[in-house]
């Protein structure tokens, strides 16, 4: 599905959150970006991760929390949640609740996740087996080695499915009905929370999609993870800038003897055109993103003398320089708003692109810096600030936990503001939770209290 199809979500409402609150948070849909806020406690960070958790599918989540209803409503008309309903049996497993879609017209499609408790515990025994870091240790605990934090059953049957065969992985415990799976295609979700300077790094398979079942999976610092990941995403459109090239390169002259270029630009167009295309070529060599080269700038005067079989040849020249450029296009542009953010913060350090390894640091005096000693506040800006831009569809709902982690009060500041040109610019939607009176700054309207004193419905 194209990402401007994907539906926006509207409001979050929250009822019984810790048997004690509940929470409604309308969506600044104009402006893009909503600020919750409130006292430790009230369930910021829990709200996010509910949002994420209901909207990926990671439907255990709810088994974790307290609360009596959770639900989204979708810029369709239609609202998405799940109410408690617990199991009352103690053979039973239940993750937390009654799944249900209401479309706008009322109509409504239920669905209840329960199992028997021997089916869970047999699948996390199978999963466990398949690991090389997970360890059974009590009648319904696992403690994951990595993390050093202890699972249920079900947390392990959900969170790690992809270690199971084909044929054991849809036991019917979850086996979410099809409207249930086309409304998670049909709405993003993006979470960052406020541990991000760390991620795990599991093995993938070939498709790169999944887990390789039987992979180690480690920490990694996230800063060199995503310098990696720009390495591939510059070797990928390079390749492809390549093949547009080497296409257009090769129907060139079959293309000008077929007329496809009847008439040339006018000479003042096409002298622009010329201009505008070495403007961009030279812009992209400065960002890093193609070779610099010793060629001086194509002289436009010299068009002034060319005759019109010639201005034809021309036009055709530019038209496709055009294409190739194009395909670098949009990597440019947010390289260009990762370099032209950081960069105008970073002191006597500078974040350059490299083919070779995606991001660079450099000191005023040109020695590499390895990113790892970047400093936190400045891991945590790239970090961020790298996701936004490179790992956010259009559209998407991205839950940020704690922008101001390790950020000086003049980045705090800044935040707010860069935030809402990088949102303009790549038209997602941000849900923040902050602390922080200087990431709100004078944008209070903005905001959304999570009052202490909101009573619960339940």
């Amino acid at each position: 599905m194209a990402d401007d199809n994907l539906l926006r979500v509207t409001r979050i409402r929250v009822d019984g959150l810790f048997d004690r609150y509940s929470h409604d948070v309308a969506l600044h849909l104009d402006e893009r970006v909503t600020i919750i806020h409130g006292p430790n406690g009230v369930g910021k960070t829990v709200l996010l991760r509910l949002t994420a958790a209901l909207l990926s599918g990671r439907l255990t989540e709810f088994a974790k929390v307290p609360f009596s209803t959770f639900e989204v409503s979708l810029s369709d008309g239609s609202t998405y949640g799940v109410k408690r309903t617990p199991a009352h049996s103690k053979d039973k497993v239940d993750i937390g609740g009654t799944f249900y879609l209401r479309s706008g017209s009322g109509a409504i499609q239920e669905f209840a996740v329960k199992g028997e408790k021997a089916d869970v515990l047999l699948l996390a025994n199978r999963i466990e087996s398949e690991t090389s870091w997970l360890t059974r240790y009590g009648p319904d605990q696992y403690l994951d080695r990595r993390t050093e934090e202890v699972l249920t059953a079900l947390e392990v049957v959900s969170n790690y499915r992809e270690y199971l065969p084909d044929r054991l992985r849809r036991r019917g415990l979850f086996d979410e009905p099809e409207w249930m799976q086309n409304l998670q295609s049909r709405v993003g979700v993006h979470l960052i929370e406020a541990q991000r300077l760390l991620r795990f790094a599991p093995a993938k398979n070939r498709d790169h999609q999944r887990f390789a079942p039987g992979s180690q999976v480690q920490y990694v610092e996230t800063v060199k993870d995503y310098a990696k990941d720009l390495e591939q995403r510059i070797s990928e459109t390079l390749t492809s800038y390549a093949k547009v090239s080497q296409s257009l390169d090769q129907s060139f002259p079959e293309r000008l003897l077929k007329g496809t270029v009847w008439a040339g630009l006018p000479l003042e167009a096409l002298k622009t055109r010329m201009q505008e295309l070495e403007a961009k070529r030279q812009q992209l060599k400065r960002i890093g993103l193609i070779e610099q080269d010793a060629a001086y700038p194509f002289d436009v005067s010299a068009l002034e003398t060319i005759d019109d079989s010639k201005r034809s040849v021309m036009t055709l020249y530019v038209d496709d320089t055009a294409k190739k450029l194009g395909v670098l296009d949009d990597l440019a542009r947010r390289i260009e708003l990762v370099l032209e953010n950081i960069n105008r913060k970073f002191k006597h350090k500078t974040i350059r692109i490299s083919k070779d390894k995606g991001l660079t640091a450099v000191t005023a005096d040109n020695k590499v810096l390895e990113l790892a000693s970047l400093s936190s506040g400045e891991q945590h800006e790239l970090v961020l600030l790298y996701d936004l831009l490179f790992r956010v569809k259009s559209n998407t709902l991205v839950l940020i936990d704690e922008p101001e982690l390790s950020l000086h009060v003049i980045w705090q500041k800044s935040f707010l503001p860069d935030l809402l040109e990088i949102v303009s610019a790549t038209k997602f939607d941000v849900l923040l939770a902050t602390h922080s009176p200087f990431i709100v700054g004078d944008r209070s309207d903005l905001m959304a209290d999570l009052l202490i004193d909101s009573p619960s419905e339940s």
